[in-house]
């Protein structure tokens, strides 16, 4: 068995190992029961952790690396969807997340974020003339409460073809139509999100924030066995209206911390928006506070907080550190 995939080279395991490693020994009784019998040798820059199972893992020997399952180079967010972090995961973990991370991909191609007050994913679509086949593609609006389908109002002036169904449409001449209607899942792409705001958290933090209360019960949700205790994404928005700070940052409200939140740049080609996940802060109240958080984004007052962000800081209480000197914005 090939522990390390093609897209994993030398210098990216090693990167890992050296960054990663030194954070994970404070947890040797979480580690120790997953290794295997002939496992003798483990020095503080030679072990590394799958942070999605945590029971998967490969290590450096003088022989070259050894481990109990093969391993790849994770993206966060997916690359299909421009993320920009990597990171390594056991494949089984990658492809597992794979058959929800897709979902991201359809949200591009068929969603659309509207008004940011309504925080909701609307599908585009398209109406399709049932005699010719002729299709033409349009939106889903929000106006005061009701539902509306849109066209490009600029390109009726240079399609006379759109033109035309337009005039139909509007005199009641239009029938026989087709309306195409394709939203990706919700549930999965809340679950890719979370995913990937859990990651970036370890690439931030190392191992303390994966072996952390939050860290388990967050593998839980990822899991299936508990639900999160606040809407993923908390908050969508347009990139360029800069929102929330790009990355890793504390929300407070009249000066009192309150949680993490990680912004993950979501885009192709033509769509270029942030989905933005609240993380629960390391005291003993951090996932309980995501209850009372997840009351105000329903209630769009998150307009009361202000956030700033936070440096990488992969260090054996990184998690920690973060939360508690950190005070001030840092660019």
């Amino acid at each position: 068995m090939s522990i390390l995939g093609s897209n994993v080279s030398k210098a990216i395991w090693k990167n890992h190992l050296y960054t990663y490693s030194p954070t994970l020994f404070q947890y040797f009784e979480k580690y120790i029961p997953i290794l295997l019998p002939d496992v003798t040798i483990i020095l503080t820059h030679n072990l590394y952790v799958c942070p999605l199972c945590v029971k998967n893992y490969f290590f450096e020997t003088s022989e070259g690396i050894k481990g109990n399952s093969e391993f790849s180079l994770d993206h966060v967010p997916p690359e299909s969807v421009g993320g920009k972090f990597k990171i390594i995961t056991c494949k089984k973990c990658n492809n597992k997340s794979g058959e929800y991370e897709a979902e991201l991909s359809k949200l591009l191609n068929f969603g659309s974020v509207p008004d940011k007050k309504y925080n909701s994913i609307f599908p585009k679509m398209s109406v399709v003339k049932k005699d010719t086949g002729e299709e033409f593609i349009a939106g889903v609006q929000l106006n005061h409460g009701s539902v509306n389908i849109s066209f490009n109002k600029k390109a009726k002036a240079h399609n006379l073809i759109l033109k035309k169904f337009l005039d139909d449409l509007h005199s009641g001449n239009a029938k026989n139509l087709i309306l195409n209607v394709s939203t990706p899942d919700l549930n999965k792409i809340h679950k890719a999100l979370l995913k990937s705001a859990y990651l970036i958290c370890f690439i931030w933090w190392g191992y303390e924030f994966v072996y952390s209360k939050n860290g388990e019960m967050i593998r839980k949700v990822l899991n299936e066995e508990i639900k999160y205790p606040a809407v993923v994404p908390t908050l969508w928005h347009e990139t360029n209206k800069n929102v929330l700070p790009k990355g890793v940052g504390i929300l407070k409200k009249e000066n009192v911390k309150q949680s993490f939140i990680v912004s993950l740049e979501i885009k192709n080609s033509t769509e270029n928006f942030t989905a933005s996940v609240l993380i629960p802060n390391p005291t003993e109240q951090g996932w309980d506070k995501l209850y009372e958080l997840d009351k105000y984004a329903k209630e769009k007052t998150l307009s009361e907080f202000e956030c700033f962000t936070i440096p990488k800081s992969v260090m054996p209480n990184g998690y920690t550190f973060a939360w508690n000197n950190f005070e001030t914005e840092t660019n």
